[in-house]
């Protein structure tokens, strides 16, 4: 136990003079056990080797910031296991995207919804036309050209809180215009608000 406690101190030491070094050292004493660790939580070959991957470059290329204050073996262990989470959640959500998307798709009802999509759409550009300039300014650059509250003070030489205030008034101006038809639409495509 200690040899290996050492032994990981070693190539945790190595890893920020000669992440070369260090990676290749990690490769060769834990890559067979991040696989079949990574491949007990996702069942698939391919994406079990593809996240061990990925985590030995993400560590080569932060080896000089890396603070690994446990052993190195429970660390790896620890990344691969939250690597392959991230991987089954985003399977996931893509999933059931996809079977929204198709049942959009096969519905019936397609012609009604994009009536439906179309008149709030135009709906929503009305009101948008109702707000003072400088806050519907404000607030189509940041949805439409999705620029940050910073970006948009800089351009338009505001204040970044005069930026946060022009989009906030423009949301409860929407929201509060939009409400009835909001509703509709969420309940229409099963949707929580």
């Amino acid at each position: 136990m200690l040899n290996e406690k050492l032994s990981e101190e070693y190539i945790i030491a190595l890893l920020k003079t000669d992440p070369d070094k260090g990676i290749e050292l990690i490769y060769d004493q834990y890559h067979e056990i991040l696989n079949k660790k990574a491949f007990a939580l996702l069942k698939n070959k391919q994406e079990a080797e593809d996240v061990v991957q990925e985590l030995l470059i993400s560590i080569w290329s932060k080896s000089t910031e890396l603070h690994i204050n446990q052993h190195l073996s429970a660390y790896l262990l620890r990344a691969v296991a939250n690597r392959c989470y991230n991987v089954i959640r985003d399977k996931k959500s893509r999933n059931e995207i996809l079977k929204r998307q198709d049942h959009l798709l096969t519905n019936d009802t397609i012609s009604d919804q994009w009536v439906i999509f179309t008149s709030l759409a135009g709906h929503i550009q009305h009101l948008l036309t109702k707000l003072p300039s400088r806050c519907r300014e404000v607030f189509l650059i940041s949805r439409w050209q999705h620029k940050s509250h910073k970006e948009i003070a800089s351009q338009l030489g505001i204040s970044k809180k005069a930026v946060e205030k022009q989009i906030t008034k423009a949301i409860q101006f929407l929201r509060s215009r939009l409400n009835d038809h909001l509703n509709t639409f969420f309940i229409f495509y099963q949707l929580e608000i």
